[in-house]
């Protein structure tokens, strides 16, 4: 039974090597993502965005103003212009994705005790560019009129730190735990790359199925009348599934322990805890995919089928959509998929720091999982086996 098991290993991870359609999603296609994915989300925060301003004012307060605007690191002051018109249409050329307009009169008011308003229009088809641009915009606005208070408080004669005081009685204080950054890569990153590595896995071991179908190996091997259909359903199984396993893990490192060192992302957990919680995922994937394999009879239909549902499992993971807000029907249906508990746990551990206690939930949903896809995967193999052995010549 061993030998089996061990005859069928190899000869698909010789197998996964040597077609093309095969390799070139579960290798190239894992190096293809890890290299060009994060690539607009490198700079984890938007700097430097080119905005045009419209300063109607013209006074001391106004190019203050202005200068301190340009003087953050998410704006960049390019172009002044006269009339809104002029500014519409740098924003329209993408050369510009925000407008500042100061009103007239600005200084004359607040220094009248008048209430004014700075407009900010921003490009909020980019909505990253355009949260930037304006969080920036509304702090250097309120900076400017806490020094406008404590100036006036001081000209009327309270002690300055007083009137530092009474600008402000609380200052708020935010922790960014998790994410030090407050950046976008940290955030869609990691979570991303669990789903790239499942919709990889997924897709390329329902293929090497496909395509090794009543293969000269499976007719020699699997349809010998020596052994029972149970035994070599179990060998066939077994063997594929520590094969793809072995190219699974390989994803699996370059995601989990190279991607963090290499992009600066966060990683708490330690190789022990992602190794053991890795084998829960990936055993998961694979038998799943070993059993949806029977479903598909050509090739085109896995990524006719696949792709467009890529979508719905990036929903589901809780990346865009907040499981809370979910409908119980579909956190349930999301609790059937692989990638939903995977990047709970791997994110809680990664980024969180948790241990495998605290995410064993995740663990209990895939180990779950691990048995009914194992399960359905013996099947199918089964049945496979079993059509080897009426037909061994056909």
């Amino acid at each position: 039974m061993l030998k089996l098991i061990f005859a069928v290993m190899i000869n698909e991870l010789k197998r996964l090597l040597r077609v093309k359609e095969v390799s070139s999603v579960l290798i190239i296609g894992l190096v293809t993502y890890f290299f060009f994915y994060p690539l607009p989300y490198n700079n984890e925060e938007v700097r430097d965005v080119p905005i045009a301003v419209m300063d109607q004012n013209k006074t001391t307060m106004s190019r203050e103003l202005l200068r301190m605007l340009d003087a953050t690191d998410s704006l960049k002051i390019v172009d002044h212009v006269e009339n809104l018109g002029e500014a519409k249409e740098l924003l329209k050329q993408r050369k510009i994705y925000g407008i500042v307009v100061i009103p007239f009169e600005f200084e004359q008011n607040i220094l009248k005790g008048r209430r004014d308003a700075v407009v900010f229009y921003g490009d909020a088809s980019y909505v990253m560019i355009y949260n930037g641009a304006a969080n920036a915009v509304s702090s250097v606005v309120m900076a400017t009129n806490k020094k406008i208070l404590v100036d006036k408080q001081i000209a009327m004669g309270v002690d300055p730190a007083i009137a530092q005081g009474n600008s402000a009685p609380f200052n708020p204080v935010t922790v960014d735990l998790f994410n030090p950054q407050s950046g976008y890569a940290t955030y869609i990153i990691p979570p991303a790359y669990v789903l790239i590595l499942n919709q990889s896995m997924w897709i390329g071991i329902m293929l090497a199925c496909i395509l090794s179908r009543r293969s000269e190996f499976d007719l020699t091997w699997l349809a010998t009348p020596d052994r029972s259909t149970a035994q070599l359903a179990f060998a066939a199984l077994a063997g594929r599934y520590l094969a793809y396993l072995f190219y699974a893990y390989f994803g699996y490192w370059i995601f989990m322990l190279f991607a963090p060192y290499w992009y600066q992302l966060p990683r708490l957990s330690d190789i022990l805890s992602l190794a053991i919680f890795g084998m829960f995922f990936l055993s998961a994937i694979i038998f799943l995919a070993l059993a949806m394999s029977s479903i598909f009879k050509k090739m085109d239909n896995v990524f006719l089928l696949m792709l467009p549902f890529s979508m719905i499992f990036f929903f589901f993971s809780g990346i865009s959509w907040p499981q809370y807000l979910m409908p119980d029907l579909f956190l349930g249906i999301a609790r059937i998929l692989p990638s939903t508990s995977a990047i709970e746990g791997l994110v809680h551990m990664n980024q969180m720091g948790a241990s495998l206690k605290e995410v064993e939930f995740q663990l209990m949903n895939l180990a779950i999982l691990i048995v009914i896809y194992g399960l359905l995967a013996y099947g199918v193999f089964y049945r496979y086996v079993l059509k080897l052995k009426a037909q061994p010549s056909a």
